[in-house]
């Protein structure tokens, strides 16, 4: 028996919806005192809906759409199952004392119904041109792609060199302090950018997923790398990677219902719980210099995973920073449409031309109660997530966030047709197209604000033409090289 990934998620979607129509009725009232009836009837409604606009018949070969509608199940949906069950799952429950829920369950919903909708009319013919990246044959790119897993296993090296040779943490290093080759070679080849070229390389050689060494190794020093460096995405990026190249080439991920199949999911699973928690502990100790104890229980640490990669959590909260009950600080001044519009010129340019502008994420950490704090000399603070129904709907109001939803929606396709008419390198086209569909779809829906969303686009877009640059050179050399030798 086969079942594919679409409807997987489709029945993640049925059984969330269960959960929360039998939450509905239980006896444990006690446990529903944020995440009320009226919340739940909201998200019933939204999931029937959402339910309905994934069948089968409609998503067909729609690549973009199905990409949105597996980023929005895990951004948003699975969340509801946690907090269906007992409201208390939030993370810091304390902070939403006094929220609106019921509200903001709503708001989201429309949010996220609206950018299915807007997504299902993505360019057909631009569809067209993406499959046909993404589905192109090269004899030379095995040798191509052999290279790239060498270029990124040497960057995570000289990464991982700066983060504990030079006592760097991960907020609040001061980057002056360094030489040039550390300061501006790994901004320029960064270790996602040459993940996803060399993952987008080895698997246009593939006709399947079948086992390949040289792309288990390239997997293997991902999460070694996220793990070192106390990154808890590694393991996520390698999915959404995987998952997006296969719906971007047109195909469909199947899995066959087996014991095999079914003792990858667990230990996949317990893979995940595994990282996750040592991904804590080296956190507190390579950043914060502490150790930080918490309760790592199977289920705790699932429902922490299931709160990192969601938004449901930060959107009810942000959806709350000006109720006056829940008791946050007014950041009005710091979070606003002007100050928006200055970030978002400073993510777009090279330089900095607001040094004054406080980034909305950490407006975020001051309105929710945290000072700055020191580390390593420089004083910093942590950053929170808004999320795109957080962000868009607190800075233009709700209808000026629906309008700013579709200014994104048209701005990520305008970057996609100046791509193609600017770049003509295959390698160059498919690794933009790869990283920037994840950028606009899940690391849209969770982003921490407008500018850290579009501060990629150069740097990202810089690093990967120089990315490939360097490695067709070196392709160059060391192809001359084994001439001569001969």
């Amino acid at each position: 028996m086969r079942i594919s990934l679409g409807r997987v998620l489709q029945t993640i979607n049925i059984i969330t919806m269960l959960i929360v129509f039998y939450s509905l009725f239980s006896e444990c009232n006690e446990c529903y005192s944020l995440f009320g009836s009226e919340s739940k009837i909201a998200i019933l409604l939204y999931l029937i809906i959402f339910i309905f606009l994934s069948r089968k018949s409609i998503v067909q070969d729609r690549l973009f759409y199905k990409v949105v509608i597996f980023s929005i199940v895990i951004a948003i949906n699975q969340r509801y199952a946690f907090l269906a069950i007992d409201g208390s799952n939030m993370m810091h429950y304390s902070l939403y004392n006094g929220s609106n829920v019921f509200s903001s369950i709503v708001g989201l919903s429309v949010y996220t119904l609206f950018f299915m909708g807007i997504s299902y009319f993505f360019p057909r013919r631009l569809e067209y041109e993406i499959k046909n990246i993404f589905t192109m044959k090269n004899i030379l790119i095995k040798r191509y792609a052999i290279i790239a897993v060498l270029l990124f296993i040497a960057a995570a090296i000289i990464k991982l060199f700066q983060l504990y040779g030079f006592g760097l943490s991960g907020i609040g290093f001061n980057a002056e302090s360094q030489n040039i080759f550390l300061r501006y070679f790994l901004r320029f080849m960064q270790i996602e950018v040459l993940y996803t070229i060399a993952f987008f390389l080895f698997m246009q050689v593939r006709s399947d997923l079948k086992s390949n060494a040289l792309l288990h190794i390239l997997m293997f020093f991902m999460i070694i790398f996220s793990v070192l460096s106390g990154s808890k995405a590694g393991l996520l990026f390698i999915i959404l990677n995987s998952v997006f190249y296969i719906y971007l080439s047109g195909r469909d991920i199947v899995f066959k219902i087996n014991i095999r199949t079914f003792m990858k999911a667990v230990a996949l699973t317990m893979v995940a719980i595994l990282l996750f928690s040592v991904n804590d502990v080296i956190r507190s100790v390579v950043w914060h210099n502490n150790i930080n104890v918490k309760d790592y229980n199977a289920v705790n640490i699932v429902n922490q995973i299931s709160e990192r990669i969601s938004i449901v959590d930060d959107s009810i909260r942000v959806d709350n920073l000006d109720n006056n009950e829940v008791g946050y600080r007014d950041i009005r001044d710091k979070v606003n449409i002007i100050n928006t519009t200055y970030s978002s010129i400073d993510a777009l340019i090279p330089t900095t031309l607001f040094p004054d502008i406080v980034r909305p994420q950490h407006a975020l950490s001051y309105a929710y109660g945290n000072d700055p704090f020191e580390v390593n000399g420089i004083l910093t603070n942590s950053g929170y997530v808004w999320g795109f129904y957080g962000f868009n709907k607190y800075v233009f109001n709700f209808f000026g966030g629906i309008v700013a939803l579709i200014l994104q929606y048209l701005f990520w396709i305008s970057f996609l047709h100046i791509v193609f008419i600017i770049i003509k390198n295959i390698i160059i086209r498919g690794a933009i197209i790869l990283f920037f569909v994840q950028q606009n779809t899940y690391f849209f829906i969770t982003m921490f604000s407008m500018d850290e969303w579009l501060s990629p686009y150069l740097d990202r877009t810089i690093s990967i033409i120089l990315s490939v640059l360097l490695l067709l050179t070196l392709s160059i050399i060391f192809r001359g090289q084994r001439a001569y030798d001969s």
